[in-house]
């Protein structure tokens, strides 16, 4: 386990596993975020068989023993995922995600949140990309998918928990520009295509915006200098996300005013409200 630097009493609950189980090693480090910590445990590991968790998801009690077993008999794969459950938290609410046997990792991320791979594949694919924390797990296996058979368990192992904390919804559409970025650093998609991408993901980060002609022209643009200074490496990938979401912002915050704007003179005609 590696303890990625938090501030609440969770070496003393490690610790105590630890104490029972002495197959449980512990690991503390200065807070690097996810892509370090991913990186960190596993050149301190020593199985065969590598896979990773956060601390608020859990397995099945079978599931790694179903993965490594499927490993086991299927020589020819590399890498596996299984299907697995969503839950909020309540006693009686899990839905079921059933995923693709075959990734189609070219349009997202497919494999999902349970997943178990072997050394020979991390010997060749190497560390996960600190630069695309959000999507560092997206990039390794479009990575994996280059050189290795990835296979499918069609029964759910696992259990993922949404709640407003979580990453991947504090984060949203910053995990969603990772992922294209992604996709740019593993050559499926050019940087003038990412951009017609990034303008479809701006109209769900504020749909209440009418954008004229004009606006688009200058998103476009913004976008287009951002994806230059990427590419040329001025600018780290997970700057450039950075970026593309103060953007997104900028324009989000001038429709609002413009929202507010057309309410007010609406009001001030039909209901006669005084002032400018």
């Amino acid at each position: 386990m590696v303890n990625d630097g938090s501030v609440d009493d969770t070496e003393k609950v490690v610790m105590g596993y630890v104490e029972m189980d002495g197959r449980v090693i512990y690991h503390r480090k200065e807070n690097g975020k996810l892509p370090r910590a991913l990186n960190y445990g596993f050149e301190r590991s020593h199985g065969e068989f590598l896979t990773w968790t956060s601390d608020d998801n859990l397995y099945l009690p079978s599931g790694i023993e179903e993965m490594v077993r499927f490993l086991e008999d299927g020589k020819e794969f590399g890498m596996v995922y299984s299907d697995f459950y969503i839950s909020d938290g309540g006693p009686m609410d899990y839905q079921t995600k059933y995923l693709e046997d075959s990734p189609e990792l070219q349009h997202h991320n497919t494999v999902g949140a349970c997943f178990l791979y072997r050394r020979s594949v991390y010997r060749v694919v190497g560390d996960y990309d600190a630069d695309l924390e959000l999507a560092e797990d997206y990039d390794y296996w479009l990575r994996v998918a280059k050189a290795f058979y990835i296979g499918h368990i069609p029964s759910p192992l696992y259990v993922y928990f949404t709640h407003k904390g979580s990453l991947y919804n504090k984060h949203y559409y910053k995990v969603k520009i990772m992922s294209l970025l992604a996709k740019i650093k593993n050559g499926i998609v050019l940087p003038s295509e990412t951009i017609n991408e990034c303008l479809e993901l701006y109209s769900t980060f504020y749909p209440y915006k009418r954008m004229k002609q004009l606006e688009i022209g200058s998103l476009r643009k913004e976008l287009t200098a951002i994806f230059e200074k990427m590419e040329t490496g001025e600018v780290p990938k997970l700057h450039a996300a950075d970026m593309i979401m103060d953007v997104f912002r900028y324009y989000s915050r001038m429709g609002l005013v413009d929202l507010v704007r057309r309410v007010f003179l609406r009001l001030k005609r039909y209901v006669g409200v005084p002032g400018a």
